[in-house]
């Protein structure tokens, strides 16, 4: 297995694990290699192994826990050092080589803890569109698969919302570009503040919204999306826009997402046809 496939399968073991089982894990290892340190004398250095719970501290944990597991492996090898090493030539040596080994502990914690939040960070933008704040495509089609998934399996509803913007050209065309942002971050603002918070709202490009509405049946659909509306319109009054929407809400297996995405749309587009700022719906029961 290749390094950073390793190292990817390392991190993600590590993820999983709950929070008190990796303290567990990192205050064992301490002890083992404090052990180990003792056991074999000072002739092995084990300064490197002390730096393994640090490491996953830092990684698991956060930067606190990895300053404790620091402060910990240091404790633990001045310890030992003293038992496997009585004397040195000057009494400052061993407090100087403490310090050095946990100087570099601490710098490895700093670096990881770092890293991890610059490596979440990049994960979340990507997953989030940088307009709207909303779920970009990419991830709003990873959480929809989920759901769906977990409906079939529980035997729930779900409901998916495809929105379109009736007049949203015209407003770039006669207001600029820069208004036409405006609006969608005020449209994606009011839909994010109108669901709840196991609802999902995502921005699949130009103008084009989504809603994944779990647990929610047909007519509880229609009260939603009616509410939805409502607030939305009342938001963007004198911005001369509509809203056209389809709504597929499924119950059973059978279906993909794929599926309840375009049925949606097509119904979108029928509603928009039929004059617009109009919603359409249907239930499947497969």
């Amino acid at each position: 297995m290749h390094a950073p496939r390793l190292l990817r399968a390392a991190g993600h073991f590590l993820d999983k694990l709950p929070t008190p089982v990796v303290w567990v894990l990192c205050i064992l290892l301490i002890v083992l290699v404090f052990v180990g340190d003792i056991e074999t004398g000072g002739d092995i250095a084990w300064s490197i192994f002390y730096l393994l719970p640090v490491v996953i501290a830092a990684w698991a944990l956060g930067w606190s826990a990895a300053l404790v597991m620091v402060l910990t492996a240091g404790v633990a090898w001045l310890i030992a050092d003293f038992e496997t090493t009585p004397t040195y030539e000057h009494t400052w040596i061993r407090y100087w080589n403490g310090l050095v080994r946990s100087t570099f502990f601490f710098i490895v914690a700093y670096t990881l803890t770092q890293l991890r939040q610059a490596l979440a960070h990049e994960h979340e933008l990507a997953r989030t569109d940088s307009l709207t704040g909303l779920a970009n495509a990419r991830s709003f089609y990873e959480t929809a698969t989920r759901e769906l998934s977990r409906a079939q399996r529980a035997k729930v509803p779900l409901t998916v919302a495809y929105i379109d913007i009736d007049g949203f050209k015209r407003v770039n065309d006669t207001r600029g570009h820069l208004a036409g942002d405006a609006l969608l971050h005020l449209i994606a603002v009011q839909l994010s503040a109108a669901t709840r918070e196991i609802d999902v709202v995502g921005r699949l490009g130009g103008d084009e919204f989504a809603l994944l509405l779990p647990d929610v049946g047909s007519e509880g659909a229609r009260v939603a999306l009616t509410r939805i509306t409502e607030d939305v319109m009342a938001a963007v009054d004198g911005w001369g826009i509509g809203l056209s929407i389809g709504v597929v809400t499924c119950r059973g297996k059978g279906l993909s997402l794929d599926d309840l995405i375009h049925r949606a749309d097509a119904l979108m587009y029928e509603a928009k046809k039929e004059g617009g700022h109009n919603a359409r719906y249907v239930d499947i029961q497969a």
